[in-house]
């Protein structure tokens, strides 16, 4: 697998891969990962090993991970034509939007989907003044004390003033205007409007816990 497609792999911009049916990476473009690895503090190098690691693996536990798991499976199902998502991947001190795209490859014989091109990219970004939020380390469990951010857009949930147990979603400079604490770990879910985006651009999503 890997001496089929890296070549092409190697001259993609971004971060491609190429997962199979049980969502391993069995290809990578190499060059484009390594330095994405080292980019954003990458040190270990068993960490930049990643063939035979299952792509979901990277997303954070619970909502967010089984949404693009039954994303990926569709995909595969022939239920959808492809995925593609503009998302925030902010560093501390960058805001960063990514687009990712992933389409599936049909064998040559039979037409049967046995692998998906998945490519991450970068396709704009901007230096600011540190935010400490978007170094904290992510987790999938969900309490008071931990940050909720949306996957898609990087927006805050916070309690809405005068609304007890609603909440509203902020830019991460808004949330600290308004008083936002720092935080030593985030979980992601959707917003709103990012849900019901999901929603529309896949019926096969379900349910997109906030």
């Amino acid at each position: 697998m890997t001496t089929d497609f890296e070549a092409l792999l190697d001259a993609m911009d971004g971060v491609a891969l190429v997962i199979d049916r049980d969502l391993k990476i069995q290809s990578v473009g190499i060059r484009n990962w390594q330095a994405f690895w080292c980019e954003n503090g990458g040190t270990r190098p068993d960490d930049a090993q990643i063939i035979g690691r299952t792509i979901t693996d990277a997303f954070t536990p619970g909502s967010v991970r089984n949404t693009f798991r039954q994303m990926f499976a569709d995909l595969f199902a022939g239920q959808r034509a492809s995925l593609r998502l503009d998302y925030r991947c902010d560093a501390p001190n960058e805001r960063r939007v990514m687009r990712l795209s992933v389409t599936p490859i049909r064998a040559r014989d039979q037409g049967e989907i046995r692998h998906l091109l998945y490519q991450s990219v970068l396709i704009d970004s901007e230096q600011r003044p540190p935010l400490a939020l978007f170094g904290a380390p992510a987790t999938g469990l969900k309490r008071p004390d931990i940050l909720r951010i949306c996957c898609v857009c990087a927006k805050v949930a916070t309690p809405a003033p005068g609304a007890e147990g609603q909440q509203q979603w902020l830019d991460a400079e808004d949330y600290y205007a308004q008083g936002g604490q720092e935080v030593s770990m985030l979980s992601h879910g959707f917003c709103e409007p990012c849900a019901t985006k999901l929603l529309a651009d896949d019926r096969a999503v379900g349910h997109l816990e906030h």
